[in-house]
């Protein structure tokens, strides 16, 4: 009897130090396993963070072109509304400006033509006269008119009788058969044959007295 319960005593002892140690190895594999098993998992995941980034770098470029498309759409329509602008303005100037400018050629017109007028406009003497003559065009004095004056004119044609002071700007001129008593001051003096005077003559360009 005493063997056999040794025999059972020590079978005992033997299970539970095979159990006792496979425990042990479980204990002891089980952190393994654990550890690997969160390496997989953190492989598994840097992988699918990696295959995210790269999908994500290449939509990136997509994404940047059609930014860039959308910046110079916008910067396109910027330059169009400021040329319109820019446009618009000029065009307001422009009508603006239209109607002075149209005032001012017709004022100069007008003065070219009353200056061509006045430069036309011809006093003409016949018969006889005795006074002052001052114009800005030309004076005449007929044939057989008798004259008495002080004439100031841009031309002074004398075909009769004239007794007096001539000023002109460009020029005096006799016709044969006059006769002309006096003084003359003027750019050019013509006498003809036939035609007598009887004064002083200053002849060409003179200064304005200031």
């Amino acid at each position: 009897m005493p063997s056999t319960t040794n025999r059972r005593s020590s079978s005992a002892r033997k299970t539970g130090s095979r159990k006792s140690t496979a425990r042990k190895s479980t204990a002891r594999k089980s952190p393994a396993r654990k550890s690997s098993a969160r390496k997989a998992s953190a492989k598994r995941s840097s992988t699918a963070r990696k295959s995210t980034a790269k999908k994500a770098t290449r939509r990136s470029p997509a994404r940047k072109t059609a930014k860039k498309n959308t910046a110079r759409k916008s910067s396109a329509t910027r330059s169009s509304a400021k040329k319109s602008s820019a446009r618009k303005a000029s065009a307001k100037k422009r009508t603006t400006r239209k109607p002075a400018a149209r005032k001012s050629s017709a004022r100069k017109t007008s003065a070219k033509k009353a200056s061509s007028n006045n430069s036309n406009v011809i006093a003409t003497i016949s018969g006889s006269f005795e006074g002052n003559i001052s114009s800005k065009g030309s004076v005449r004095i007929n044939k057989n008119s008798n004259c008495k004056a002080k004439v100031n004119a841009k031309q002074v044609f004398i075909d009769g009788k004239f007794q007096g002071d001539v000023n002109c700007q460009n020029e005096c001129r006799m016709t044969s058969g006059s006769s002309f008593k006096g003084n003359v001051k003027a750019k050019r003096f013509f006498v003809p044959e036939g035609a007598s005077f009887d004064g002083r003559c200053k002849v060409g360009s003179f200064r304005k007295a200031a």
